[in-house]
This record gives C-alpha cells, structure tokens and sequence, in this order.
C-alpha cells in the first residue's frame, strides 16, 4: 500500500512539476505604425521575436492620412495599442490627452544609454522636460543638385566640403535664372524648390539667429515681427515674390500639382532643399547625376529634424514587454536595418555609433557627412500646445503669395494672430 502511495505521489508532483514548467502562451503586443508594407518588412520585427520568443508582435498598420484619426479613436474609446509610433512633432497633443506614457523613469532604471543617441532626437521626445518616447528614425534637409543641368547650363557645381551663406546661394539661383531664361529651350521655369511650410520660413529665422518664438516648447509669445526675424523672412519669401527664383505655394497648387520631390525628380528644376534618401541615390531609374551639399547658412547653420518617435500606452498591461521593444527599436540591430532600408519614415539612425559608420549611405560616404552635420547643426520642431496655429498663419501666407499684403505686413498680421491664440491657451 505504501509503494503504491509513493508511486501515486511521484506521478502527481512530476505532473505539477510539467505543469509549472510548461510553456506560457506569448504576450501579445500590439504596435500601431504608418505604411508599414512601404517602410519595413517582416524581417525587421522578426528579428525583435527571435530575441523574445516570449512576445507576439500584432502590427496594427494604417496609412498616414488616416493613422491619427485612427489613433485618437482608439486613445478616446480606451482600445489603443500598446506601442504606438509616429512624428516626435505630434507629441504634445498626445500628452496633452494623458495618452502618453513618461519613460524618464525606464530610463533610469533600467540604465539605458539614452546619451547614445542623437541629443536634438532625443529632445524632440520631451514635453515639459520629461521623456515621452525613444527617437527611431531622423530626417533632416539638404540641397539636392541635378549635375546634368548644371553642366548643360555651364554653371559651376558647388563643393560639398563649403557651406554657402545667403548671399552666395542668391547669387547662384540668380546666375541659373538668367542662363535659363537666355536659353533658346526655356524647358524650366525655376531654379530652386524646397517643401513649402512654415518650417523652411522658421529655419531662415533660426538661421539669422532670431527666433520665431519665444521658446520652441510650448510658447507663449510668437515673434515673427522683430527685426531680425523680419530680415530672414524678407530674404526667404523674396525668392519667390521678387526674384521668382521659385514657386509661390500658390504656383505649386495651381500649376504643378506634385510634390517638390517629385518635381525633382522628373528635372523640372535643379536645386532642391529637402529630405532625399538612400532609395533615391541609388534608384537605377533616376535619368540624372546628383550631388548632396550642405543647405546655406545665415548668420549661423540651423534647419529642424524631423523625428520618428515610438511611445508607450500609459494604460498597457505589457509594460516590460512595450518598454523591451522600444530599446529594440533603438538597438544597434535595428538601426543598422534602419539605416540600410530607411525603415520606419526616416532614414538617419539615431544611434550615433551606427550613424557615423558604414552603415549609412555605404557608397555615399560625402553624403552622410553632409546629412550628418546638418543633424549635427538641427533643433527640434517647435512644440505648440494648440494646432489651431497653421488656420492662423496659411491664409495669410496665401494673401502673401498673391502679393496682397507685404512679408512685414504678413509677419505682423501672423505675430497678432498667433499670439491670440497662444493667450487664449
């Protein structure tokens, strides 16, 4: 009887034993991301799975027209994912809806290297001096010059090794203007094109070592109509107001109706500023040399990074899991992956250490020197508690491009505007 007992008690605690050992089920995380098909692949997050068997990914993918809207659903109705990634410029309307976890905490806890990364990334991360996500992906602008028409219009190629200050970069648009309109082809309207936004107006700001606002996070006090910023707003707008070196926005509303990328690319003009990456460079199918130069300084080099943020559900039940996949994301792996595939909206890592390697433009090592001291020379994008803002600038800048009200009329129109809405705040 007493065998008996004992074989019985071995076969039970054996059992519990398997019980308690056997596998648990995988978290599940769930990761909402923009066009996920177009800037990752499933080689990206596997890798993540491999070092974490314990984690199932579920990627919650829409597109970029819609995520927000999406997003702010699911943050209203409680059912938001537990990784959410998008612009660090978003930020501050998601604090602002308690949607955002504060990670300063994980960081210092966990001893995460946060010094690693890209200081003006990490920065565009913060809101009222607490970090609310881990910089992914960065961009920031360069002049992009099409070599073919510089030859073909005998103009002398700028050095990469230079930074051209204003007047030097007016003087060339204005050489490539007058050898464009004496040509018997006339195949191009304008020299220059760049995003049209408010962003390029504040950098010529930044640039003339003004400001456009009293501080970039959260501002009370907009600026535009002090001297120093005026005299910046007068040389950026009169590039297309006075010398019609490019575009008004309204010009590329009514008579391009293309992206300014786009319009590059198909060699409608020959100086670009914007954010062309590796895909570009390397495109077989682009019918065009290319060289990348520093964008012109005023009294100082300033332009803003645009930044690819993840950030963490404050209301998760995965915690460890979310915060696991965040140092993932920034991880010399997934940089590496970041930097060859231009992966998660950017195509700069904002790890350094994989930054300033191989890694990043290969066979383009002049290029990523150029991209990276612009990195180097950016500030985050401003951070306002409203976005009532562009309603109050656009329509004024449109009656500016059909030269209804002067740019110092414009500028102090905007400055009243803006600071109605930023006292009302």
């Amino acid at each position: 009887m007493k065998i008996k007992i004992s074989i019985f008690l071995i076969i039970t605690i054996s059992l519990l034993l398997l019980v308690k050992c056997a596998k648990k089920d995988p978290t599940i995380l769930r990761v909402s991301l923009w066009d996920y098909n177009h800037w990752v692949d499933d080689e990206f997050f596997k890798n993540f799975q491999k070092h974490h068997p314990n984690i199932k990914l579920k990627i919650e993918s829409e597109s970029w027209g819609n995520y927000h809207t999406k997003l702010n659903t699911q943050i209203i109705t409680k059912t938001a994912p537990d990784v959410m990634l998008f612009k660090a410029s978003d930020i501050y309307g998601y604090c602002e809806k308690n949607a955002l976890l504060n990670i300063s905490s994980l960081i210092e806890n966990d001893g995460y290297p946060v010094d690693s990364l890209f200081p003006n990334s990490v920065e565009s991360c913060k809101w009222k001096g607490k970090i609310y996500g881990l910089p992914i992906s960065n961009n920031v602008s360069a002049l992009y010059l099409n070599l073919n028409l510089f030859e073909k219009y005998h103009i002398d190629v700028p050095s990469a090794d230079t930074v051209m200050n204003w007047q030097e970069f007016q003087l060339l648009c204005q050489e490539f203007s007058n050898k464009i309109k004496n040509s018997p082809e006339h195949q191009i309207d304008f020299v220059y094109v760049e995003n049209v936004g408010w962003m390029e107006m504040y950098s010529a700001v930044l640039q003339n070592d003004a400001s456009p606002f009293d501080k970039l996070e959260n501002p009370q006090k907009c600026l535009l109509n002090t001297p120093k910023a005026l005299e910046a707003c007068n040389y950026y707008f009169n590039f297309s107001l006075k010398y019609g070196y490019s575009p008004t926005m309204l010009e590329y509303i009514s008579h391009f109706k293309r992206s300014p990328s786009e319009l590059f690319y198909q060699q409608k003009f020959p100086i670009y500023l914007g954010q062309l990456g590796l895909r570009f460079l390397n495109d077989p199918n682009r019918g065009f040399r290319v060289k990348v130069i520093p964008r012109p300084k005023g009294k100082k080099r300033a332009t803003f990074v645009l930044v690819n943020v993840a950030t963490i559900n404050p209301n998760t039940r995965h915690l460890n899991e979310s915060w696991e996949l965040l140092k993932y994301l920034t991880s010399r792996e997934s940089q590496k992956y970041i930097a060859r595939k231009e992966a998660l909206g950017g195509f700069i890592p904002s790890l350094k250490e994989v930054a300033y390697s191989d890694n990043l433009f290969a066979n383009h090592p002049v290029v990523r020197k150029v991209i990276l001291d612009e990195l180097e020379n950016s500030v985050p994008l401003m951070k306002a508690a409203s976005k009532e803002l562009p309603f109050a600038i656009n329509p004024v800048l449109e009656r500016l491009a059909m030269k209804q009200v002067s740019i110092d009329e414009a500028m102090k129109d905007i400055t009243t505007k803006v600071n109605k809405i930023l006292s009302a705040n």
